[in-house]
């Protein structure tokens, strides 16, 4: 694993999709390619758009910045949209949660 200035968040170890880590006091999250899938329905269904409408989800943008596992990585994730640390971290491990819950999310709504 690459770690130049990156500092992996504890919290984040246990799930598969990826994992939260610091650079330079920005929080990012790494999106594996176990998950581009998920990740890529996550938008093409409309499920991002309408969580973040109702203020279920934090909003992120997708930065182009050197992954810390490039050969794992998909892409990487900010909440630019955020101003304090809490909410960050909450917003990023919501959209953890999301991820691994997905799959049953798309099909009990549709």
């Amino acid at each position: 694993m690459k770690m130049t200035s990156d500092i992996l968040e504890q919290s984040s170890f246990r799930d598969p999709s990826g994992f939260l880590f610091w650079r330079d006091g920005t929080l990012y999250r790494q999106i594996n390619q176990l998950y581009q899938n998920n990740y890529q329905l996550l938008f093409d269904s409309g499920l991002y758009n309408e969580l973040v409408d109702r203020e279920l989800l934090v909003p992120h943008d997708e930065v182009e910045i050197e992954p810390p596992e490039p050969n794992a990585a998909y892409r990487i994730i900010s909440t630019e949209h955020t101003s304090t640390r809490t909410r960050m971290i909450f917003g990023m491990i919501s959209f953890s949660l999301l991820f691994f819950f997905s799959p049953i999310v798309l099909k009990s709504i549709s």
